[in-house]
């Protein structure tokens, strides 16, 4: 009786500890994911931060012909975004925004820009490219004037493939 009492025993501590080996292992398989994730998004951010301009593409919305680009430079902590339009509306100031979202849909602004006058616009945000990419998803939009600016004209996605 003894001995089986022992054999239970051991074969108890054996298989307890094969299972807690186990349970080890797999935590330490999920750390390693959760490090390799996050030095991958490390990267993607630095690989944006060395890009000094990143440009985005933008494309007429709601038949307007005004496609364009927005381009957004690194200047010592501040970024200045360029918005230059192709068929901008002439001597009509255009508002134009950084929006939460897509251009499939779009949310609320983040950033008012300058108004595109004659196709282009020129603003330098008191904050850095690298915490604008940090809200991402982001677009730039251009609305087609004050009074109509429900009513948008060209839009551009911010992404990390930029």
């Amino acid at each position: 009786v003894g001995i089986i009492i022992l054999i239970l025993v051991v074969t108890g501590l054996y298989f307890t500890n094969q299972q807690s080996q186990k349970m080890q292992e797999i935590k330490m398989a999920q750390e390693k994911a959760a490090m390799e994730k996050k030095a991958m998004e490390q990267k993607k951010k630095d690989e944006i931060m060395k890009k000094k301009d990143v440009t985005v593409e933008m494309i007429a919305l709601n038949s307007s012909g005004q496609t364009g680009k927005t381009t957004l430079s690194d200047i010592d902590g501040k970024t200045k975004v360029v918005v230059e339009i192709i068929s901008g509306a002439e001597n009509i100031a255009q508002p134009s925004h950084i929006h939460i979202g897509s251009c499939i849909a779009p949310g609320s602004i983040l950033y008012p820009l300058n108004a595109v006058q004659n196709g282009y616009a020129e603003t330098i945000l008191d904050v850095s490219l690298e915490t604008i990419y940090s809200k991402l998803p982001l677009l730039v939009m251009a609305h087609k004037s004050k009074d109509e600016a429900k009513i948008f004209v060209s839009c551009g996605d911010l992404s990390n493939d930029k």
